[in-house]
């Protein structure tokens, strides 16, 4: 079977992606205890509640995040790119957990997610990073928001 990539070695000059990385390896073997449960499933920690605004559908989301699988593999990550990932809220461009949070935390929020399958990418995964029926893991950082243009 080919290996899949991994992105630890990318944050390892990065302190403060190394820090987070630490972090959600804790809340990783503890949300079920500590965190709370939406739903439709999806385990999160709130780390910082950020603005009382929420993002409406059509505005952009810019965001901080770094991704793993429960064996620790690293799969997604922007901290060493140094740009935010940006996205129109309410499009179905992301999966379906990154637009539920943005129900839980507001701009400067900050939040540790548990994803299972059915909210991020089911039965078919992502390949290479992703198998099927993983369940992800993320720390999700909620930047700013910008009502689209009309």
């Amino acid at each position: 079977l080919p290996t899949k990539p991994d992105f630890r070695q990318a944050i390892e000059n990065d302190q403060g992606a190394r820090e987070i990385l630490g972090e959600l390896a804790h809340f990783k073997e503890n949300y079920q205890q500590g965190g709370t449960s939406t739903g439709s499933g999806l385990w999160y920690t709130i780390l910082k509640k950020g603005m009382d605004a929420k993002l409406s559908k059509g505005e952009t989301a810019r965001i901080k995040y770094l991704g793993c699988l429960s064996d620790g593999t690293v799969f997604g990550e922007n901290f060493t790119g140094g740009s935010s990932f940006s996205f129109t809220t309410g499009q179905g461009s992301v999966i379906k957990a990154w637009e539920e949070t943005l129900s839980l935390i507001g701009p400067g929020g900050k939040v540790f997610l548990a994803v299972p399958p059915t909210l991020g990418y089911g039965k078919l995964g992502k390949a290479p990073f992703i198998g099927p029926q993983d369940t992800l893991f993320y720390y999700f950082e909620l930047e700013e928001a910008q009502q689209l243009s009309q």
